[in-house]
């Protein structure tokens, strides 16, 4: 069963092929759609459907990206952001710590920052270490760790490793001790205490401790709270509360809490920030990605609501009265009213000279696909959602593809920890059979990076367990698996220090209720 999903690029979803058999061929365009190319007919380069497929009856496959393969030819370097100068080196107590400092200024903010133009590593990150020691100490045992690929990572020696890692762990603490001793003594400012709350954070992801990560976050995300709360507070920049808000909806695709902190952001905080309308036309990808990120916390904190209580009265179903459903009607309209004003900007890209840009848009159209088919699985009824979103699946999976293509070295780390939302919606909550296959097949190609939890590797190890639990004895003919035979995640805790995930879900039984399968997963 298909739904209509309004502004879909339809353009990207793979069809089927034309049938075969004996044609005539005609002189064609090399720009042509991909059906009438393997057809040898000359097609009307009609868009975003091919005139000639439609009357011929036949599903158009749409184009190739050809900005993207001039971007290739251009091998131009990424995204060309612009960094603020790193601090003199008489800030610094040694050569060793200005050397690393250096290293996080040069490669790893570029690394950080990926394809967004993300200016609080390039920019606000430098300016604060100047005056802050902490920050200081913080952002150099960021760059002694190593953020490269894991065949980079073979070249330094065991000896080297270890010296380098020992020295970061030491930075690590002279921060923290540093932060401490300041918020005592009140002599650092909100700005700051977040930027050390982030940058704590980050260093503890690097390692994979994601208790850690996410009690820094939590901090962060309750120092805010008190900020805004008090008379008069001092404005928090944007790119701050967007992080935050990034850290809070990922958080909840893969767990809503570790060690029993439950990540909440008020909305309303980056709200105030950009203004809560969504205009007819968005200006830039930046805006139109902190837009929607805006509309779907809002739209995250009113379904975890419903799901607390939910558990509070022990139903075993999300109990959605009228009222509550029709706020998830206006919740899934707003997010179309952004896709319409997205669309022109999404569409553009595709012609831009930077490869980056094109990234960029790609990633920002994967979340709105994956945020309003998450939010679809709030509805009191799974037949209004589940098995009704194939093309929509089918795109996000064409994107992943253009998101994992080709990364250069500075996207290797983040494209692991942006595309969590965009396979765990296709991999774990719509259990599409071919296109989990496909998820599967393209997670190897992404780069490994030297330490760390790879967090792509990870769920697909979980993808392929609840394959082998649900697929046993299914009929090759089903194109979703049934969801009288799906299983639901119940845990999902990561052991960065031996390697492993350990999961457990509840799998339907023929006579009685569910029962509970555990099972502890090696991703290397």
């Amino acid at each position: 069963m298909q739904s209509n999903f309004p502004g879909c690029s339809s353009f990207l979803i793979k069809s089927g092929s034309a049938p075969k058999g004996k044609r005539w061929s005609t002189p064609r365009s090399k720009t042509g759609c991909k059906t009438c190319k393997k057809r040898k007919f000359k097609c009307d380069e009609e868009k975003p459907f091919c005139k000639r497929c439609l009357a011929s009856n036949l599903q158009c496959e749409g184009y190739e990206p050809t900005a993207v393969l001039a971007i290739r030819r251009r091998a131009s370097p990424i995204n060309k952001i612009t960094i603020h100068r790193p601090p003199p080196n008489n800030l610094f107590d040694t050569d060793q710590e200005y050397r690393h400092f250096k290293i996080f200024h040069e490669e790893t903010a570029l690394q950080l920052t990926g394809c967004h133009d993300l200016d609080i590593w390039t920019n606000i990150v430098p300016q604060v270490s100047e005056i802050e020691p902490s920050i200081r100490h913080a952002v150099t045992a960021i760059g002694a760790l190593n953020l490269r690929t894991s065949e980079q990572s073979k070249i330094e020696d065991v000896k080297t490793t270890s010296q380098r890692q020992a020295f970061a762990y030491r930075q690590y603490s002279k921060a923290l001790v540093g932060v401490r001793k300041s918020i005592m003594k009140g002599g650092m400012n909100i700005r700051s205490t977040l930027l050390a709350c982030i940058l704590f954070a980050t260093f503890e992801s690097l390692h994979g401790n994601a208790i850690s990560m996410t009690s820094q976050v939590g901090l962060g995300i309750k120092l805010i709270a008190d900020h805004m709360s008090g008379s008069n507070p001092e404005p928090i920049d944007e790119v701050i509360l967007e992080i935050f808000t990034v850290v809070e909806i990922e958080a909840g695709a893969l767990k809503r809490s570790f060690g029993g902190l439950k990540i909440y952001l008020n909305p309303d905080y980056l709200s105030d920030v950009i203004g809560p309308e969504i205009p007819e036309q968005f200006a830039t990808i930046r805006e139109a990605r902190v837009k929607i990120m805006l509309t779907v916390s809002r739209a995250l904190s009113w379904m975890y609501a419903q799901e607390d209580s939910d558990e509070d009265r022990g139903d075993s179903q999300l109990y959605l009265p009228g009222p509550k459903y029709a706020q998830l009607c206006r919740i899934l309209t707003e997010l179309r009213r952004w896709n319409s004003a997205y669309t022109p900007i999404f569409e553009a890209a595709w012609c831009s000279p930077k490869p980056y840009v094109l990234k960029a848009a790609v990633m920002v159209r994967a979340h709105y696909l994956s945020y309003y088919l998450w939010l679809a699985t709030a509805a009191p009824d799974s037949t209004t959602y589940y098995e009704s979103y194939t093309k929509q699946l089918t795109e996000i999976v064409t994107l992943i593809r253009i998101i994992f293509a080709d990364p250069t070295p500075a996207e290797s780390f983040t494209l692991d920890t942006r595309v969590v939302i965009p396979l765990t919606v296709v991999g774990w909550r719509y259990k599409h059979r071919g296109l989990r296959r496909e998820i599967l097949d393209v997670i190897p190609r992404v780069p490994k990076r030297g330490g760390g939890v790879f967090h792509t590797v990870v769920i697909g190890k979980v993808i392929e367990w609840m394959i082998e639990l649900e697929e046993g004895d299914l009929s090759c003919n089903l194109e979703y698996v049934p969801e009288n035979i799906a299983v639901k995640l119940t845990k999902f805790d990561i052991d960065k220090a031996n390697r492993e995930v350990h999961v457990a879900c509840l799998k339907p039984a023929r006579d009685g209720g569910p029962i509970l399968r555990e099972k502890v997963i090696p991703w290397y």
